[in-house]
């Protein structure tokens, strides 16, 4: 692993993984783990991190520093699960480690601070609340508002429209009247 494949990660703490193929394998199994979980979990698994290192004291001058994750199958040195298990690493080697951005961390850093778990995204689990327009309660609902629009009419308006009927939607030609200079006037 490099922890300057993207020039993010500038520090020493990914030292641990230099000439020790088993603290290598070790931390790539949990890796594998990691990356065949739901996006869910493993924002949650971060998150869980982050509050850890916080609560935990692990808070340094610089940020946060963060236990290495590993996933053990029983048959490593116990010399290098010792090494593996007091090794911190910061922010940045973290990230470089289980292969998510800066950005994402930052995210996830705020969500631990606020509501301390991991947001289901907008729409899951959600039903479509927009009514079709031909479905029972649309049409209950227009014939209702057409009704309620005959009522809003002035008095007035409506004895023309009787008197004189409609001349197509909604219009009728007023040519005779002073001021209007034979422009259409809407009823």
């Amino acid at each position: 692993m490099d922890g300057n494949a993207k020039g993010w990660c500038k520090c020493n703490c990914l030292s641990v993984f230099r000439g020790n193929e088993e603290i290598c394998m070790t931390v790539a199994r949990f890796c594998i783990d990691f990356w065949k979980s739901e996006k869910l979990t493993q924002d949650q698994t971060i998150i869980d991190w982050i509050r850890y290192a916080q609560m935990s004291g692990f808070e340094s001058g610089y940020g946060s520093k963060y236990l290495l994750p590993y996933a053990s199958d029983g048959e490593e040195d116990p010399i290098n699960l010792q090494k593996i298990r007091s090794t911190k690493i910061c922010t940045s080697a973290l990230c470089t480690v289980i292969g998510i951005s800066g950005s994402t961390h930052t995210r996830l850093r705020k969500l631990a601070n606020t509501t301390g778990c991991a947001k289901v995204h907008g729409m899951k689990g959600k039903k479509n609340r927009k009514y079709k327009d031909d479905s029972e309660e649309m049409m209950g609902l227009k014939t209702h508002m057409d009704t309620l629009v005959g009522f809003g009419e002035v008095r007035a308006t409506r004895m023309v429209k009787k008197l004189v009927g409609p001349r197509g939607p909604g219009k009728m030609q007023q040519s005779g009247v002073r001021g209007t200079g034979g422009a259409s006037i809407s009823i």
